[in-house]
């Protein structure tokens, strides 16, 4: 289950806990070096809580919250604020959907009338409640995500569904295509020296691939693939793979393609 502190405060909780532990265990008379050993901490720090411990009890061993400056940020500015790095970059009129330093610390200053001096101090910020930089993946404009929810939500259970009352196969298929010359990858050379990756030549060289996962209820999934060296798959020449495919399994075919034009999927399996 998550949490809404941040990472500093769930490490200070930590701390907290640990150090009333040690103040049951100065109660019941453990030695120090055996309580160190329990908790796994120093000799030392153990010291210094016992002698905290005797001039105030458990509670002067009680966190004192974070130290160093006050935040710029109250702790319901800080939910606002979240909430709307949630929504987005592209929400708030940039050209991009990713957050930048300069744009987080624009936004404080819109929200809330007050900025960080240096967008530095923007990064140990998000740090601190519970952000870290990201690599995005990338998803192409084109994505319609209502038409993906739809097929999610009627047409697969409908394939499903279908596949079992005709106890068919469903098959996923792709294709795919690569080049035959060798990618380059970085090196360890003496400095200023050039390094050369030698290799076949082969400029136009490639191979096409398509693939068929197949699965059906209380079967072994099984994968069929065909190669087209220096040539790519056209429309015409699914037909006899899919034939060949169907007298494999044995059984009816339902393709699932990965092209949302395609119609092999339609006459896939009959007869």
């Amino acid at each position: 289950m998550g949490s809404s502190m941040s990472p500093g405060a769930r490490e200070r909780a930590f701390r907290e806990k640990r150090r009333l532990r040690a103040a049951e265990l100065f109660e019941q008379g453990v030695p120090n070096v055996l309580i160190a050993d329990q908790l796994g901490v120093t000799d030392s720090a153990v010291d210094l809580w016992k002698a905290r411990w005797e001039e105030g009890g458990a509670e002067a061993l009680r966190s004192t919250g974070r130290p160093g400056y006050p935040s710029l940020l109250s702790d319901e500015q800080i939910l606002v604020l979240t909430a709307e790095l949630d929504r987005g970059a592209l929400a708030h009129g940039h050209e991009q959907d990713r957050w930048m330093l300069k744009w987080v610390n624009d936004l404080i200053e819109e929200l809330f009338g007050v900025r960080y001096g240096d967008d530095a101090a923007v990064w140990w910020f998000l740090r601190r409640i519970g952000y870290s930089r990201h690599r995005p993946g990338r998803r192409a404009m084109q994505r319609d995500e209502q038409a993906i929810t739809r097929w999610r939500e009627v047409t697969w259970p409908q394939i499903l569904e279908r596949a079992r009352r005709t106890r068919a196969w469903i098959v996923f298929e792709d294709e795919s295509g690569a080049m035959l010359t060798p990618p380059i990858r970085g090196t360890w050379a003496r400095r200023g020296r050039r390094v050369w990756l030698r290799h076949s030549y082969a400029p136009q060289r490639k191979v096409s691939m398509a693939a068929f996962a197949c699965y059906r209820t209380g079967r072994l999934p099984k994968l069929f693939y065909s190669l087209a060296p220096d040539a790519s798959f056209t429309q015409d020449e699914f037909g006899p793979l899919l034939t060949d495919l169907h007298q494999a399994l044995g059984a009816r075919v339902i393709v699932v393609a990965t092209h949302p034009s395609s119609t092999r999927s339609n006459n896939a399996g009959r007869g």
